[in-house]
């Protein structure tokens, strides 16, 4: 009985092994009689390389970078690992070798696995080897980031003369790395404890953190010389991120693995709401007169609300954000028209309120779960702080300003002799926000300007001018976007290019003080009031509304998200409420499953529901 040895399964076979026994069928494929006929060999070697197009070429270095990473993501030990990364490995093999495509340069290749091994002076041969390839200021940038690398190793290695000649004869003097070589030769006179504490010396330390620095250099370096790590997947999530950004409503929470599998297939788009979308849950009436300002706490578990008469309540937000429940009435100034704005610190433990001009006192911090004043900030000699706001940071520095020429930060934990780290005059400030950097500020003025100030060099820019004075603005959590609130519209700014990204329309503004807010799904919508009684709402990548929440009767005048659960927003309204909207229970996405665990189960039912809430809505 002949056997043939050469049969496998195709549905285990890689592209290389199928073309592969195809051309093995054809060299040994016989006539009727017996006979062998000799065909010619098609292998894939034998063919001349296609005519790709620029475009083409490289989409193939990217499939083929593709198939590179899927082989190396199976490589261990086991043998179904081992014949995984072989099927990858081969199939790249017969896609490089048909197209004549390189997945990129030889030298590249060395180099990555010279930055993995902490081969420093292994690296900086192949970048000079690659002076043709490279651009003077590509290779001087490249040789830079790897030269910093290596005098932390030598410090680390406590070999501190061979890093002072680093520094001598290899590192730059140019003007623009100056202040780094600085800030290095004092690293030189730190022992190994001092060292750790700096973040820029224990920043890639390991194999796995080296992978980012790795990174850091291939964005300096030209594509055509290594190509970015993840080139398809990160097309792919780019153009699923385009295709969220143009959903009109879009209540599903990526994950933290970004595009799912059925996403591939199709576009985009979130099922058709059953309801009315956005609905009102709960409406507080602890006020007693016109509330001006809401904000939740940044750990999600509190919301402060304050009044015209300065009465501010603390309530806690229920896990789910299904009750808004009140824990603190904090006794502020018994005057009215007093409060202007509210912040909570990092840790959403304190709270600061700024007055308006008509009523001239000082800034009051509580400690809001403890429903205690902690402190005053006192004005200056002829100043009245009527703005606030922490860093965006967990310290408890606090940023004051006033329309009288002041802006000052002052520590909260210091006594009051030596609680001012900073100041700065010649400003009329309205508005304010702290960087996370914990030194930057941002500042709108009378002038119809966005400032930002740096508090450690002394140094400050006009960021932009709007055609008209800026009533208030908020920062988007990535820090990158501004959203300011004008007589006409709504608009977004970039922050890094200075420019105007987008206008946003729909909502009725006037020259009332109204607080909008970035929030929702991914932090991708806005939200502001209307002085037509309405809660409008925006993706922020559409200038058109994506819908209006109606239940207030008077002028609403603050909304803020829930940054713990994205789908919640508060709102305040000169009606004397303040009212919770969320996602109506049957559009919210479903939960992901979770383990089964023995137990009781619990019982479910129909919640109560109030006859007029239910009639607010969106539209």
């Amino acid at each position: 009985m002949n056997v043939d040895y050469n049969v496998h399964y195709s549905g285990s076979r890689s592209v290389a092994q199928r073309l592969k026994q195809c051309s093995l069928k054809d060299l040994n494929s016989t006539t009727s009689n017996g006979n062998v006929a000799f065909k010619t060999p098609s292998l894939p070697g034998c063919k001349p390389s296609p005519k790709l197009t620029q475009r083409q070429h490289n989409t193939v270095r990217i499939i083929a970078q593709y198939l590179r990473d899927l082989g190396l993501k199976y490589v261990g030990p086991f043998k179904s690992s081992e014949v995984l990364s072989s099927y990858f490995r081969e199939s790249l093999d017969a896609l490089t070798e048909e197209s004549g495509c390189k997945v990129e340069n030889a030298n590249a290749r060395k180099l990555r696995e010279a930055i993995y091994k902490a081969k420093w002076d292994d690296a900086i041969a192949v970048l000079e080897k690659c002076y043709t390839n490279l651009k003077p200021h590509q290779l001087e940038t490249a040789k830079l980031v790897i030269l910093e690398e290596k005098f932390y190793d030598l410090l680390h290695a406590d070999n501190t003369p061979m890093a002072l000649r680093l520094l001598r004869e290899e590192f730059p003097n140019t003007p623009a790395v100056r202040e780094k070589r600085s800030s290095m030769i004092r690293m030189l006179f730190m022992d190994k404890q001092q060292l750790a504490e700096v973040p820029e010396a224990m920043r890639y330390r390991t194999k796995k953190d080296r992978r980012k620095l790795v990174v850091k250099v291939q964005r300096v370096l030209p594509a055509t010389f290594i190509l970015p790590p993840a080139r398809l997947e990160q097309l792919l999530d780019q153009a699923h991120a385009t295709q969220v950004s143009k959903c009109r409503v879009h209540l599903k929470k990526e994950t933290s693995e970004g595009l799912e599998a059925a996403d591939i297939f199709v576009d985009h788009s979130c099922q058709k709401r059953s309801s009315r979308g956005y609905v009102n849950t709960q409406t507080i009436s602890d006020h007693k007169c016109e509330v001006w300002c809401v904000e939740f706490s940044p750990d999600g578990k509190l919301l402060a609300s304050c009044s015209k008469s300065s009465r501010i309540f603390i309530h806690t937000v229920a896990s789910g954000g299904e009750k808004v429940e009140l824990l603190h009435l904090l006794a502020g100034y018994d005057n009215a028209d007093v409060v202007s704005c509210m912040s909570w610190s990092g840790d959403s433990k304190l709270l600061a309120v700024a007055c308006t001009e008509q009523a001239p006192f000082d800034i009051m911090v509580f400690a809001a779960k403890e429903g205690r004043m902690l402190r005053t900030i006192d004005n200056l000699p002829n100043s009245l702080f009527t703005t606030c706001a922490f860093f965006n940071a967990p310290n408890y520095f606090l940023i004051a300003g006033d329309e009288r020429g002041h802006l000052q930060i002052c520590d909260i934990k210091q006594p009051s002799e030596g609680h001012v780290l900073g100041l700065w005059e010649g400003y009329r400030i309205r508005g304010v926000y702290g960087m996370s950097d914990c030194v930057t500020v941002l500042a709108s003025d009378t002038h119809h300007r966005l400032r930002r100030y740096r508090f450690d060099n002394r140094v400050d820019e006009t960021v932009f001018t709007e055609e008209v004075p800026i009533i208030s603005f908020r920062v988007h959590p990535n820090e990158r976007f501004v959203l300011t609130t004008t007589q006409r519209n709504l608009r977004m700014w970039d922050l890094q290019s200075k420019t105007l990204v987008r206008n946003f329309y729909g909502a009725q503004q006037g020259n009332l003080v109204i607080h909008a807010g970035f929030g929702g799904i991914n932090h991708g919508y806005l939200a502001t009031g209307t002085e037509d009684h309405k809660v409008v709402i925006w993706s922020i990548g559409n200038s058109k509304h994506t819908m209006r929440l109606r239940g207030h009767k008077r002028v609403v005048n603050g909304v803020t998200w829930n940054p713990k659960y994205p789908t919640l927003l508060a709102s305040c309204s000169e009606d004397m409420t303040v009212r919770i909207w969320n996602i109506a229970r049957n559009d919210l996405p479903p939960e992901p499953p979770t383990s089964k665990r023995k137990g009781h189960k619990k019982k479910t039912g129909k919640q109560p529901t109030n006859g007029k809430e239910k009639k607010s809505g969106a539209t």
